[in-house]
């Protein structure tokens, strides 16, 4: 009997252990933004324009004491909706990245864009396939206030028509003993914001009655051709065919 209860308790242990956190317990403190962001510019080029894709919507709320890093986040993008210059394919050239800050702060992140994935809903994009990343990047916040940061990245030429996601990736972050706040605009969408800090993808929308506007991430980038096939590719087997 004492060989049962002591099975019992550290299963019961080991259980406890694998649940992750209950995103429930993560409840946003939504406050409207003052003001409009200040450019903070990473890389050493400036690339070169032609296109701006993602969310060009203004800043309106911002999302307070939420962050959890490290985590992910994830905003999904049709980039014919914001240009019609590209008839055939576009490649990302620069990620923007709006957050806001009580203090100034250090966050070590990165940025990338991935194809959207259908698994569950036809009509609901979902985060999919990665097509590219920066390397973690350290950014300095220098004070308190709206930050809009650019941090460059190179991608192939990507079809035009079809749904991507902007992710920012956060590896660490502190304000002063403070995390950041994601900023957004006032429209929010259903399977267009998405969070993963462990437990999976999840649509912040759905999850939180209260969200109040979808991220503002945006990409820059230029128009190409031809885009590369997105149907069972590897990064490795797309990067063969610029080596050729």
């Amino acid at each position: 009997m004492k060989h049962l209860l002591t099975s019992v308790i550290l299963i019961a242990c080991m259980f406890a252990f694998a649940v992750s956190p209950i995103r429930a317990e993560r409840l946003p403190v939504v406050t409207p933004v003052v003001g409009t962001p200040s450019l903070i510019t990473y890389g050493w080029r400036t690339p070169p324009t032609e296109c701006q894709f993602g969310n060009l919507n203004p800043a309106t709320f911002a999302v307070g004491a939420f962050m959890l890093p490290p985590e992910e986040y994830q905003l999904v993008f049709l980039p014919l909706s914001t240009c019609s210059s590209c008839e055939v394919g576009f490649g990302v050239t620069t990620i923007h990245v709006v957050l806001q800050s009580g203090a100034a702060c250090t966050i070590t992140m990165s940025v990338g864009i991935g194809e959207a994935s259908y698994p569950n809903d036809p009509g609901c994009p979902e985060p999919g396939i990665e097509w590219c990343t920066s390397t973690p990047t350290l950014v300095t916040l220098p004070a308190a206030g709206l930050h809009d940061i650019s941090i460059p990245l190179y991608c192939p030429c990507l079809a035009i028509d079809r749904e991507y996601l902007i992710k920012l990736s956060i590896e660490s972050a502190s304000c002063g003993g403070d995390v950041p706040d994601l900023v957004m605009d006032a429209s929010p969408h259903l399977c267009t914001n998405w969070n993963n800090y462990g437990s999976g993808p999840y649509d912040l929308v759905d999850q939180y009655p209260t969200w109040p506007g979808d991220l503002l991430f945006y990409a820059e980038g230029i128009c190409c051709s031809p885009s590369v096939p997105t149907e069972h590719e590897t990064w490795g087997a797309i990067k063969s065919l610029y080596s050729e």
